[in-house]
């Protein structure tokens, strides 16, 4: 309404225009309205305690959601983004993984599958993605900073779900200076070597 009501060009010729599209319009105005993102965006696979588990199989790779520390006998810390791929599972469903750039395997049991994805997956698809990349645009473009605030952080989990939105994210990053969002992009590239195989020249 302000935008409107004043003496810009919009409110001058009585009309919003908007680059995005109609998509990524009712994506933004729904999350600016009902005060939530739709449910699209709140998607099963987000990394909660006690979520469903993922039902690991040997040889597949996974990816760190949530860092926290291995269950070996000598425990590391598990970064974000960490990619490793499964040596084998035990007698009650434990997994022994190699993770990429760690000399010894480590274990994990099966109570912490939640903070685990598959590395070359996850349901963070490209609509939804672009979707929130849009939506933040708009919001940070018409200083809604409580909505921007709420699609940077889902902007930032979705790297942890998919190893296929670092370069959707880190651009959203860059376009729109979102320090927490290059931030998490570089400590993902650092930890995965995917993305470090990809982008390396």
């Amino acid at each position: 309404a302000a935008m409107l009501a004043s003496g810009m060009r919009e409110g001058q010729r009585r009309k919003v225009c908007v680059e995005e599209n109609e998509q990524v319009v009712r994506f933004f105005l729904s999350c600016l309205y009902t005060g939530c993102l739709p449910a699209s965006a709140r998607s099963a696979d987000d990394p909660t305690p006690g979520g469903t588990a993922l039902a690991l199989e040997e040889g597949a790779r996974v990816a760190v959601a949530v860092p926290f520390m291995s269950n070996s006998s000598r425990s590391m810390l598990l970064p974000t983004g960490l990619e490793g791929t499964v040596c084998s599972l035990d007698k009650v469903g434990d997994a022994f993984i190699r993770f990429d750039g760690m000399a010894a395997r480590q274990w994990v049991t099966r109570r912490n599958f939640w903070r685990l994805r598959l590395a070359d997956g996850g349901r963070e698809g490209g609509q939804l993605l672009a979707d929130l990349a849009g939506a933040f645009a708009l919001a940070r473009r018409w200083q809604a900073e409580g909505l921007a605030e709420v699609l940077e952080e889902r902007l930032e989990r979705s790297l942890s779900l998919s190893v296929d939105s670092f370069g959707v994210v880190l651009e959203v990053a860059e376009l729109h200076s979102a320090q927490r969002l290059r931030s998490a992009c570089l400590a993902l590239a650092r930890n995965s070597s995917m993305i470090r195989a990809t982008y390396d020249g």
